[in-house]
């Protein structure tokens, strides 16, 4: 159809390489290729509109509790790094047109994710510095994935356009938005010593 057309695939690879039929390969570890991607999607006046950055979404990375040190660092290079990367090469490209970014990473139950967590303060500071980039954290937190189930949600985030809501997890089918909650201290004057939230002296926060 038209809009298949419009679907292209990126997988990680050893270097770039245009395999045909809108599929692509690059390095996740080489900026550079992530800028030879979007220069050859350019050229072939692809209209680049909407990015699903799906590499954190693997499930071999969730087997055990904790990562070890291998783990994390190919987590590191196939889901924050690369991430960077793509934003500067989106950056560089000096596209006119607004760009959708989705940042989308599998993960379970009491099994924190520190690093892929993390990446929320960088969204955010992207659409501050370039309004034409928004970025959507969206965590799938599942025991069991149904990729039916995680492409609709996928599309169905793409369809929010409230920049608000920047980092949603879905607990099976439930749907969470991370939101910053004012915190009156002149409300709290009733409240005992014990129950008040407050600063004080040599505290620990």
């Amino acid at each position: 159809s038209q809009e298949d057309n419009h679907v292209i695939l990126v997988k990680p690879g050893d270097t770039f390489q245009d395999l045909g039929q809108q599929t692509y390969t690059i390095n996740p570890r080489n900026p550079t290729d992530f800028t030879r991607l979007l220069e050859s999607l350019k050229k072939a006046k692809f209209p680049l509109g909407k990015i699903c950055f799906a590499w954190p979404f693997d499930q071999k990375l969730q087997v055990k509790s904790d990562y070890d040190g291998g783990n994390l660092k190919e987590s590191l290079i196939t889901g924050v790094y690369s991430f960077l990367f793509l934003c500067q090469a989106l950056v560089e490209q000096k596209y006119t047109n607004a760009i959708q970014l989705l940042y989308v990473y599998l993960s379970e139950r009491e099994k924190p994710q520190p690093h892929h967590d993390a990446i929320n303060g960088f969204a955010k500071t992207v659409h501050i510095e370039h309004p034409k980039l928004s970025c959507k954290i969206l965590e799938i937190q599942q025991e069991k994935p149904v990729f039916t189930k995680v492409l609709n949600t996928i599309l169905l985030e793409f369809g929010e356009d409230n920049v608000q809501e920047m980092t949603v997890r879905y607990e099976e089918q439930e749907r969470y938005v991370r939101k910053l909650k004012e915190y009156r201290f002149e409300e709290a004057g009733d409240l005992s010593s014990d129950q008040r939230f407050g600063l004080k002296e040599k505290g620990v926060y």
